[in-house]
């Protein structure tokens, strides 16, 4: 009886007390968020990561057009396109070029039906990670060498190539206490045309973007979503009219409970999506424009008539 009765006293001072459960919910959720927060920064892991821009610079099309050749090195192409290659370290352990499997180094293929034309070095974070690239004899990878590279340290390529898209490129090798090399932004390979729900997404996210650029920005997202976890939590221990009237008057706390989990789980997917297309600070020439003015890298495509 005496046990009920503590119970029964504890659940209705928990029931009673509106801003005391307010503070243990906001306390419980903010030491989780630090937990894995904490948790993440402390792991000393090595993540080799990379993303791929890709622009198509001749179409196969263009084979219709008469008395015009297209030659690389001598070589008549049908198609052409350039891909931007940006690799770096997300993780918080250096990668060293001994952490390289030597049967399995690191290296850029392009699907069986392509070939590799030329690759060069855009940008180096920090010139002591000696990277270096090779291209094999049969234009279908190029190989990377370098001495180490730290946290959110590593390389742009530049890449020629007789490929049609990002899809085509892709970076293999092995590492060390790596489970596999990590693509930003990977999508499924397939022909088939981006839906509505798809076109919407990257709208959403190119404008989401925009405001996550910066680390104040990013600051007042994570206050932003943890507060619409809290106002979530706080629905649970008032009445309907005192939190529904402050947006549309005499509808049900369950409505408004959904309103905000469904808010808080669309500004989660998008903050993830964005946080996945992101790149290291100071790689800003992988977003720039393709073959700038001042750069010779199309010296050796030669159009005939």
């Amino acid at each position: 009886m005496e046990t009920d009765t503590i119970l029964n006293y504890t659940y209705s001072f928990l029931q009673g007390s509106l801003y005391f459960n307010c503070v243990c919910l906001g306390l419980a959720v903010i030491s989780i968020i630090l937990c894995i927060y904490f948790y993440i920064k402390a792991k000393k892991v090595k993540q080799p990561t990379y993303a791929v821009r890709t622009i198509r610079l001749i179409e196969p099309k263009i084979k219709n057009i008469g008395n015009i050749n297209i030659s690389y090195l001598e070589n008549k192409i049908e198609n052409l396109s350039v891909s931007k290659i940006a690799l770096w370290n997300s993780g918080r352990d250096t990668i060293d070029y001994t952490d390289v499997a030597k049967n399995d180094n690191l290296k850029i293929i392009i699907d069986s039906q392509y070939r590799i034309l030329d690759c060069s070095i855009l940008f180096q974070k920090n010139k002591a990670n000696s990277f270096t690239v090779e291209i094999s004899n049969d234009g279908k990878a190029v190989a990377i060498n370098f001495d180490y590279f730290d946290c959110n340290e590593g390389v742009i390529l530049q890449v020629f190539h007789t490929g049609n898209s990002s899809n085509n490129i892709s970076l293999i090798g092995r590492i060390k206490s790596v489970n596999r090399i990590k693509r930003k932004g990977e999508q499924k390979r397939n022909n088939s045309k981006p839906s509505f729900i798809n076109k919407a997404s990257i709208a959403i996210i190119k404008i989401a973007a925009k405001f996550v650029r910066t680390r104040l920005y990013r600051y007042t997202a994570i206050v932003f979503f943890i507060y619409l976890c809290l106002l979530f939590c706080y629905s649970f221990f008032v009445d309907a009219e005192t939190i529904t009237s402050l947006f549309y008057g005499n509808n049900s706390k369950f409505s408004m409970q959904f309103l905000l989990l469904l808010l808080a789980i669309s500004y989660f997917y998008i903050a993830y999506i964005t946080s996945n297309n992101n790149i290291p600070k100071g790689f800003d020439i992988f977003n720039e424009e393709f073959l700038s003015e001042d750069k010779e890298d199309n010296k050796d495509i030669k159009v005939c008539e």
